[in-house]
């Protein structure tokens, strides 16, 4: 049941992006094909004659062991001019980093000030200098944004959550901005909340989210049929996901775990089968608070890797 996922990209900011990392210009910024000395790091900033960003690099005084202080200092020189005229800063007046924390190799940046208020481009650039920066140190595997205490979220309202150095990866920023449609396979509840329904589902998501954001997002929604059931608790939030050799982490909020009438494997595999009708995941891991101690039912504990099952699948 496998499906092409990418079927057309609609450009949503024509001509006006160019290369989210540009290459070498002037005497300071450092081209992406050489090697980075050792003990030196990639900072991010934004180029003035276009919106894309540009290396420069940097040595810090932290040492890579203290991952903490190593993150905030560069932060900080995110915050300063580079050295070349042709580059600024990300982070604009309208952006205040209160500070940051690291846990289990993710960073959480602090955010406040009128953040809200950024034009889309100038957020995405700051959020991929910050990201792209970052995930350079050794024990980081993703960044993540609170903004006045609360997830960062797009402008339709979806939790961003955690987000790696592949978000950014392509190599230009239109490409970051566009917005993408993809056929997707979801499994949602049936009328009764025994068994699962697979239904194959048009969505449109921005080009910074990945495709298991965009599946965990229509689960959440639940589905546009009147027959069919949202398979995962009212009040359910994504916290974050990314997919590491075929496994697809997926952190959501302690809602997750709220009785409700639906069956305990509708609700687990309800996730777990809709990304793995994605090629790139083969086993899912479900956290809640980025705790696995826990488990849904007596038969589900969330230790465990689920793979792809379709016993539950109505018809099946």
């Amino acid at each position: 049941m496998r499906k092409g996922t990418c079927l057309i990209c609609l450009l949503l900011l024509a001509g006006l992006l160019t290369g989210l990392l540009g290459g070498c210009a002037g005497r300071s910024p450092e081209p992406e094909t050489e090697s980075v000395p050792e003990g030196m790091y990639r900072v991010y900033y934004v180029r003035t004659d276009t919106p894309s960003l540009q290396a420069e690099l940097y040595r810090p005084q932290a040492a890579a062991e203290d991952v903490t202080a190593l993150a905030e200092e560069l932060i900080d020189r995110l915050k300063e001019q580079p050295l070349s005229e042709q580059l600024a800063s990300p982070v604009t007046e309208e952006i205040v980093v209160r500070g940051l924390s690291v846990e289990n190799g993710i960073v959480t940046v602090l955010l406040g000030g009128s953040y809200n208020t950024l034009e889309t481009v100038t957020e995405l650039l700051f959020r991929a200098a910050s990201v792209r920066t970052l995930c350079q140190i050794p024990d980081v595997s993703g960044v993540q944004f609170l903004l006045n205490g609360q997830p960062l979220t797009d402008a339709r309202g979806n939790v961003i959550g955690v987000l790696t150095a592949d978000s950014f990866a392509e190599s230009h920023a239109d490409r970051v901005t566009r917005e993408r449609v993809a056929s997707l396979v979801l499994y949602f509840a049936d009328e009764t909340g025994e068994y699962l329904v697979p239904v194959e589902q048009r969505v449109r998501y921005s080009g910074d989210f990945s495709l298991e954001r965009a599946v965990m997002t229509q689960l959440l929604r639940g589905p546009s049929r009147a027959d069919l059931q949202a398979p995962l608790p009212a009040g359910t939030e994504l916290i974050g996901i990314t997919t590491r050799d075929g496994v697809c982490y997926v952190d959501v909020s302690d809602a997750f775990t709220d009785d409700t009438l639906l069956a305990d494997h509708v609700t687990i595999y309800s996730i777990v089968d809709s990304l793995t009708e994605l090629g790139n995941v083969s086993k899912v891991q479900i956290s809640v608070g980025g705790s696995t101690d826990i488990s849904i039912g007596n038969q589900y504990p969330l230790s465990t890797l689920y793979e792809r099952n379709l016993e539950f699948v109505k018809g099946e």
